[in-house]
């Protein structure tokens, strides 16, 4: 849960995070906040301890604004009731949420502040253990939600019968992750990013059919 904060201190924080992304961490002074937020370098006491306490807030800001849903079922069934009017035939239901779920996950992702927080923490995780335990924390949790979505997916008849719909949706979200990252990382570079966008659509397409890249061990 997101927690309050003074008008101020909301202010040293997205502040921050906008400089840790552009200047890094290590070369962001306490004055140069103040000065991106227009008050005086003392003031930032009243807030927090230090720059360490600020970074520790975007952490925390982070993680409360980048939960993935834990139960995805019920959500998955609302996106699916939405995506599914109107699917030309040719779109099997499957491809259809994947792509839904790529466009509201990039949706967020577009915002200014929570693209500037990846990218601190992209670079701050080869220099802060924190960093680096919450950026693995995130995979993890992108993962665990596709794998839960494809088997949630496999329970409602969306894909054919096939033997490890769990560890298909694991690969489908580190292949995804992936994807994701360098997206962000092309938006910040102010470099072209559609053909990352097309690429996630088109895994959709694949993994929406169904493929088992498993091989089953009774078949073998």
């Amino acid at each position: 849960m997101e927690k309050d904060r003074s008008r101020t201190q909301q202010a040293i924080l997205f502040a921050s995070i906008r400089l840790f992304a552009r200047h890094g961490y290590g070369r962001t002074s306490l004055a140069a906040i103040a000065r991106a937020v227009g008050i005086q370098k003392p003031s930032i006491y009243n807030h927090y301890k230090g720059k360490d306490d600020i970074l520790q807030d975007i952490f925390d800001f982070f993680l409360s604004t980048s939960q993935l849903p834990s139960e995805p079922e019920e959500m998955l069934s609302r996106r699916a009731a939405h995506c599914l009017h109107g699917t030309p035939a040719s779109v099997t239901p499957a491809t259809a949420l994947l792509t839904e779920l790529i466009e509201w996950y990039l949706h967020d992702t577009d915002d200014p502040l929570l693209s500037d927080a990846w990218i601190m923490l992209l670079s701050e995780q080869f220099l802060n253990n924190q960093a680096a335990q919450i950026v693995l924390q995130i995979t993890e949790q992108f993962v665990e939600f596709f794998r839960v979505t494809f088997l949630w997916m496999h329970r409602q008849g969306m894909l054919p019968d096939i033997s490890h719909p769990e560890q298909l949706g694991e690969t489908f979200g580190y292949a995804i992750h992936g994807f994701h990252i360098e997206y962000i990382l092309r938006r910040h570079h102010e470099m072209p990013s559609g053909e990352i966008r097309a690429r996630m659509r088109s895994l959709a397409v694949q993994f929406g059919a169904g493929v088992d890249l498993v091989p089953d061990p009774a078949v073998s």
